[in-house]
């Protein structure tokens, strides 16, 4: 499916509610995104997400408790919050895998708030760029991640502040592996700064 699956669209709510071991949640793995040959949209798994200067974003929420649960997607996913819109993600369980491809994991785009939060051991948080974590042209993006032996990585912008946005990252617990490319780092463009916590 596309467009489902927690996806909020403009004056829209979509809420997804997911509770029970061994979760499989797939969404948006089949039309192409024009700016990355080896991508799709997605918008879902906790997206809100509007038409970019022609209209606000809506509120999605995902709620996936899980253990040995499975939850891709490519772009625009994962509680990404995406021109004046809302999305979030909230994620309990062990041993899952959480995988998306940009614009995703916590990031708020473009004036929008984007949120995720995970709690359990043994989790792998795997992203490409574009989150998790941040926030772009004044937008907010937030990741928390409480327990131990997790794992989140990602090759670049993570846990960002770019273009008067900020970019929020909280992990608690030992053991942890984190490779989040440009963690905890913020720019100073048109004039005002943009904070990576």
């Amino acid at each position: 499916p596309i467009n489902a699956q927690g996806f909020g669209f403009t004056r829209g709510v979509g809420l997804l509610r997911v509770r029970g071991r061994g979760a499989r949640l797939e969404c948006g793995l089949v039309y192409p995104d024009p700016r990355d040959a080896a991508a799709a949209v997605s918008f879902c798994h906790g997206t809100g997400y509007g038409p970019r200067a022609f209209a606000v974003g809506g509120f999605g929420l995902a709620l996936v408790e899980s253990d040995g649960a499975h939850l891709e997607s490519s772009y625009f996913a994962q509680g990404l919050g995406y021109w004046h819109g809302f999305g979030g993600m909230y994620f309990k369980g062990n041993e899952a895998r959480i995988q998306s491809r940009r614009y995703g994991q916590g990031a708020g785009i473009h004036t929008a708030l984007g949120a995720l939060d995970m709690e359990g051991r043994d989790n792998r948080l795997l992203h490409w760029g574009v989150g998790p974590g941040f926030g772009w042209d004044r937008g907010v993006g937030s990741v928390s991640v409480r327990g131990e032996r997790n794992e989140l990585y990602a090759d670049w912008a993570s846990g960002k502040g770019d273009d008067n946005g900020h970019g929020f990252v909280w992990i608690e617990g030992s053991g942890n592996r984190i490779r989040l490319g440009e963690l905890a780092t913020g720019t100073l463009k048109r004039s005002s700064p943009s904070y990576g916590v």
